[in-house]
């Protein structure tokens, strides 16, 4: 149990680290048409 545990802590941290990382590209993304569609997109994805 404490494995699985484990395992599912680090892949919780590189998932948050992955989202970071996404908001930080769509956040630096030049045009607000160009974020606007990135958005929208991570919604449906994750919704």
């Amino acid at each position: 149990t404490a494995v699985n545990t484990s395992v599912l802590k680090k892949s919780m941290d590189t998932n948050e680290v992955l989202m970071n990382e996404l908001i930080k590209g769509m956040e630096s993304a030049s045009g607000a048409s160009a974020l606007q569609t990135s958005s929208s997109s991570g919604l449906d994805i994750y919704a």
